[in-house]
């Protein structure tokens, strides 16, 4: 009603966790196009790889044909210290060199918003007895060794994907950086039973949700330090390729019942 009756000018709508809109209301997402198409509103979705997946399915997606991907990268080192430096000071929080405690975060977070801010809330809650109130560079490492922080971003990383894209990830701890070509035959030249499944296609969606990413020279990585010891499996290298040649054998026996 607001769109279509009220508004004085042409708005853009928001929506995060987009992902949900094919199953939960797809009937909305009729009227977002009927708006769009009338030029009464822009809309920005926002998710993760279901999204991605929906504006691609050509076939019965309700969002084929309406959006275009972009995908969101991470903060420079600049905008990192903007989200960092002035919050905290506003705090009264002072730095020991304010340079080392960006670039440590900065690297520790692989630059990505949500993250920066998980570390730095748990820095300041780490200094609610402490006085004076200073962080330095070992306060930010405190932080992403937190384990409530390590909980977090375990959780997290369940939730963003799928036992194949797992695999991958763990596989990738182990390898990575390296050519996107290269871990693809890792992948399938090293596991044979992994032969037949799109491996490029989980690579993407590993991607998309903020698990790897390409560095600037082109070959790709795990998105961030920490990120590296989640993915990896536990054990000797012996013990984590026996258990990844363990998860690729489930995975053929699965297609071929």
């Amino acid at each position: 009603d607001y769109v279509m009756r009220s508004s004085p000018r042409r708005v853009v709508i928001l929506v995060d966790e987009a992902d949900l809109l094919t199953d939960r209301c797809p009937q909305l997402s009729g009227i977002f196009r009927l708006c769009r198409d009338q030029d009464l509103a822009k809309f920005v979705f926002l998710g993760f790889t279901g999204l991605k997946k929906a504006v691609n399915n050509l076939s019965t997606s309700v969002l084929a044909n309406f959006a275009q991907v972009l995908r969101l990268g991470g903060l420079s080192l600049a905008e990192c210290g903007a989200l960092i430096v002035q919050p905290m000071l506003e705090l009264g929080i002072r730095f020991v060199n304010v340079d080392d405690v960006v670039r440590t975060l900065y690297e520790q977070s692989g630059a990505s918003p949500s993250r920066i801010q998980l570390l730095c809330h748990f820095m300041v809650e780490s200094l609610s007895s402490r006085m004076p109130r200073v962080v330095g560079r070992e306060q930010a490492l405190e932080a992403i060794r937190n384990p409530d922080v390590r909980k977090f971003l375990n959780d997290w990383y369940f939730e963003s994907t799928k036992p194949l894209g797992r695999w991958l990830a763990a596989l990738g701890a182990r390898h990575l950086p390296c050519a996107e070509d290269d871990l693809i035959e890792q992948a399938t030249r090293g596991f044979h039973e992994m032969a037949g499944l799109d491996v490029k296609a989980e690579i993407q969606d590993l991607i998309t949700a903020n698990i790897l990413d390409y560095l600037q020279d082109g070959r790709l990585d795990i998105t961030f330090p920490a990120m590296r010891d989640i993915a990896c499996p536990p054990g000797s290298a012996k013990e984590a390729i026996g258990e990844l040649r363990h998860q690729a054998r489930e995975f053929r026996r699965r297609m071929s019942t």
